[in-house]
């Protein structure tokens, strides 16, 4: 078995963070690493002992590689589940006790911890642990070695922009699809054969920011991902905004929201705003049925 197998970092987990030589109780020096990891970071490599995984196996690097999207303390991983975008969110806890530019890492299902020591910059985050069994031992240097420590690279994508608009708060965060609506009828998870492969291809996830929008979604088994700008439309009767699609063309809508579930109703073969949620047999209308993604379990 794979050593890098047991460690996808960040691997759908919370996080530990220590990067200073001050007491790591202050207050001020955490908010400070909090806010040099927070936006959409990709995963661009993994390194082993026997070079970098995007050149030695890059179809296997594609299945495994990820990108995370870091709000406040909060962790949300997401991947390719082969046909569809899945995501898992964690909370960030910092570790009062931790050595200079080192990282705990705790998973979830197992809640056994992943030690690590990393670099951080304006643009990248470099994180080097054990890639076995033996994942409390912390390596004297960020470098791959035989059968033991490993070396994952991420980039940052797109940076977190607070939204101060009550207005538009109400959709900021991270969503995932629930359900897809064309044609009247919905699709999801429940649903049969074909009409559930169907659902799949829409599986998307979506982060909302103040101005933009980044979507994540699968081609083949690759994990893509695009940042568009959106804007919430006032005085149309209805929720309304405009979303950039992935080739650039205005996409008006209509959306609906209820504590952690939401609805947005467009046309994909571009035309006027919908005025109502409901699809009907080639009306070329569609629904997305959203949920807000939590820590709570």
């Amino acid at each position: 078995m794979r050593f890098f197998h047991i460690l996808t970092l960040f691997a759908l987990t919370g996080f530990v963070l220590t990067a200073s030589s001050k007491p790591t109780n202050d207050k001020a020096e955490k908010q400070k690493i909090l806010s040099a990891i927070q936006g959409v970071w990709e995963e661009v490599s993994i390194q082993t002992h026997k070079g970098r995984l995007e050149e030695t196996e890059p179809r296997h690097f594609e299945f495994l590689k990820h990108v995370d999207i870091i709000i406040g303390d909060r962790l949300y991983r997401v991947r390719s589940k082969g046909s569809g975008a899945a995501v898992h969110a964690r909370e960030i806890h910092l570790n009062p006790g931790a050595k200079t530019n080192s990282v705990s890492l705790v998973c979830p299902d197992t809640n056994h911890t992943i030690r690590c020591l990393f670099e951080i910059s304006k643009e990248k985050l470099t994180l080097c642990s054990h890639g076995g069994r033996k994942t409390l031992l912390l390596p004297e240097k960020i470098a791959a070695t035989p059968g033991a420590f490993e070396v994952h690279v991420y980039q940052k994508l797109l940076s977190d922009t607070p939204n101060r608009d009550p207005e538009a708060n109400v959709i900021t965060g991270v969503w995932e699809t629930v359900a897809f609506e064309f044609d009247g009828e919905k699709l999801d998870d429940d649903s049969l054969d074909d009409k559930r492969r169907d659902y799949w291809l829409n599986e998307k996830v979506y982060y909302f920011q103040k101005t933009i929008y980044t979507m994540c979604r699968t081609e083949g088994s690759k994990l893509r991902i695009c940042h568009k700008p959106y804007q919430l439309v006032p005085n149309e009767g209805k929720q309304a905004l405009n979303l950039m699609s992935e080739d650039d063309q205005l996409v008006p809508a209509i959306y609906e929201w209820a504590g952690d579930k939401m609805k947005i109703c467009y046309n994909f073969n571009g035309g006027a705003r919908p005025t109502q949620f409901r699809t009907e047999k080639g009306d070329g209308l569609a629904i997305m049925h959203l949920r807000r993604v939590d820590t709570a379990k």
